[in-house]
């Protein structure tokens, strides 16, 4: 894999140099964990509407499919009014070969297939 210089331009458009960013690193992360202790999670809060989760794989060996629980209900990230608000969530930085990140909006859970040894993904989470 690559290594990874600079924040690529998807992410910076995403709001991360913004005034109203708070950062989580993956040590005291309380929004988004994984129960896999190779698997580094940090959070950008970037205003009311929207996050950045940074996935890291710390392994040296294994790709791993990676769950990750978000809990969207103290990010303030779950729709209030059902009918007019939705969530979306994208891919800001990822290998082009690698499976799309999805999210089970109900079991609160952002999914990560194939991430590689040393390998991270920002992924974008946002209500509109």
């Amino acid at each position: 894999p690559r290594e990874l210089l600079t924040m690529p331009d998807p992410v910076l458009d995403w709001g991360l140099n913004g005034e109203n960013v708070e950062y989580h690193p993956y040590w005291r992360n309380p929004y988004a964990v994984c129960e896999d202790k190779d698997v580094l999670v940090s959070l950008w809060r970037i205003g009311d509407d929207r996050v950045l989760i940074g996935v890291f794989n710390h392994d040296n060996k294994n790709t791993k499919d990676v769950s990750v629980s978000v809990d969207l209900d103290k990010l303030g990230l779950v729709p209030e009014l059902i009918w007019q608000e939705f969530i979306r969530i994208r891919d800001l930085y990822k290998r082009p070969d690698t499976p799309r990140t999805s999210l089970d909006f109900h079991a609160r859970v952002l999914n990560v297939k194939e991430l590689a040894p040393h390998e991270g993904r920002f992924v974008g989470i946002r209500r509109y």
